[in-house]
């Protein structure tokens, strides 16, 4: 924290009314989990697998990274001194810095816009990723510095991170030396648990459930885009609902008490649910003449 940001929320504390508590409330859900499964399904199942395989794996990366310098760092959230409240506490889990949140959709939106090659795309993207980082300002959930930090990372990922990608001859090599990256980590903190590294776990798991659809699509994968545009629809549809499902079964289900487990926990159900959303499922879609 430097000198002047607690001052700083505490002015955009005093500006809230309804209006804008709702508004920025809509704007912090475009850096959400739920966003991102949404356009990754689009794109999957609608237009190019190859591409949301790029997008997920660039975001994943950035949110693992994101997720080691907060629980090295430890730094808490602007709202646990009691200088400021909190708009929707529930999205501020983890510590504070960097912005996960900002960082998440600087990331998916700049590699977007680089995929499109467009610029309009491209300056658009920056300036909803300023807009996300002063939102989550604006609802009390991040330093200046959180936010500042989270957008630089998230648009280097995104935009540097798809160049490489593009580089690589073989980008999808790097899955799996990555999952073991993360996993090295994981390790690490585990030595010292902390509630507060759920979310580097669920992270993982990502990135493992990333990296086993990647190995089943190139081994039995036959996805074919040449079907009416409704059967793309329903492949989408069909596909964020069993995420959907899935998720909040899982969350239903009683949560090891011990914290290692508990974490270790997190890492599986996610690691799970995009195995099955993103590896099993499409290779079911022929059966199904989707």
């Amino acid at each position: 924290m430097f000198f002047g940001e607690i001052a700083l929320l505490q002015r955009l504390e005093q500006m809230r009314t309804p209006f804008l508590d709702t508004l920025m409330e809509m704007v912090t859900l475009l850096g959400e989990e739920t966003i991102l499964i949404v356009m990754i399904a689009v794109l999957c199942f609608m237009f190019h697998k190859e591409n949301a395989y790029r997008l997920c794996f660039l975001t994943v990366f950035s949110l693992g990274l994101n997720g080691f310098l907060k629980n090295l760092l430890k730094i808490p959230r602007p709202f646990s001194t009691g200088a400021v409240t909190c708009v929707r506490p529930e999205t501020a889990t983890g510590y504070s810095f960097p912005s996960g949140h900002t960082q998440n959709f600087a990331t998916w939106s700049t590699a977007v816009a680089k995929i499109l090659r467009k610029k309009r795309f491209l300056i658009t993207a920056l300036v909803l990723s300023v807009l996300m980082g002063f939102s989550r300002m604006y609802l009390g959930a991040h330093y200046p510095s959180d936010v500042m930090v989270g957008l630089m990372l998230g648009i280097l990922v995104g935009f540097f991170g798809n160049d490489l990608y593009d580089k690589l001859k073989n980008p999808k090599k790097m899955y799996l030396p990555t999952f073991l990256g993360m996993i090295l980590f994981a390790i690490f903190f585990l030595i010292s648990p902390d509630p507060h590294f759920a979310d580097y776990f669920k992270c993982v798991g990502l990135m493992g459930g990333l990296t086993v659809s990647v190995h089943l699509d190139t081994r039995y994968g036959n996805l074919s885009y040449g079907v009416p545009f409704y059967k793309k629809l329903l492949r989408v549809i069909l596909a964020v609902v069993l995420a959907l499902v899935f998720k909040k079964g899982m969350e239903a289900l009683p949560v090891p008490q011990n914290l290692s487990l508990s974490l270790c926990w997190d890492f599986l159900r996610y690691l799970v649910l995009v195995t099955l959303v993103f590896g099993i499922y499409p290779l079911l879609l022929p059966k199904l003449k989707l």
